[in-house]
């Protein structure tokens, strides 16, 4: 699992909208997850975004690989305490699930099905733990020594303080 690259025509829906997660799914799997929790580890593992945020109420929004190519899981944190987990799809699976749609109106396609899975293993993959120095964390914040398996790196880019000087560059344009 990696944050997925910018691709032209890629389609993402957060926590509403044509496709959604279940958010009973999501508490299955991650009961104890928070805003706080989620931020931290999504940001110790993959770094900053390269999506940012809306400019909105969105603190950052990341969009990470799944198992199944073209299907993305979307990270929403919002300055709500809020985190949406979302779709992301590519253009060549969004264009084919309308078409398929509309010949079925009364049927989901059953490759659906496929792409709801890898969104809710994309899900238990951020219960693997990544650290922070000799602390372990998880999307439901700190892994007890005991309970650490299978640990991912984290991202080098984590790592560095950006000072302020970075962004008077931003205050330019």
């Amino acid at each position: 699992m990696k944050q997925a690259p910018f691709k032209k025509g890629m389609q993402t829906f957060g926590g509403t909208g044509f496709f959604t997660l279940s958010k009973e799914d999501v508490q299955e799997i991650v009961p104890n997850y928070d805003y706080g929790h989620t931020f931290a580890y999504l940001w110790r593992r993959f770094g900053p975004s390269i999506y940012g945020s809306d400019g909105y109420k969105e603190l950052v929004s990341y969009v990470l690989t799944t198992k199944m190519k073209g299907v993305y899981l979307t990270c929403d944190c919002y300055l709500r305490s809020y985190i949406a987990f979302g779709i992301g799809l590519s253009k060549e699976i969004y264009e084919k699930i309308l078409q398929d749609c509309m010949k079925h109106r009364e049927d989901w396609p059953a490759y659906m099905n496929e792409i709801y899975k890898a969104l809710l293993d994309a899900i238990r993959e951020l219960k693997r733990p990544t650290n922070v120095r000799d602390w372990f964390i998880n999307i439901e914040g700190r892994v007890k020594d005991s309970e650490i398996k299978r640990p991912v790196s984290y991202s080098k880019r984590a790592g560095y303080g950006i000072t302020n000087d970075y962004f008077k560059r931003f205050n330019k344009v």
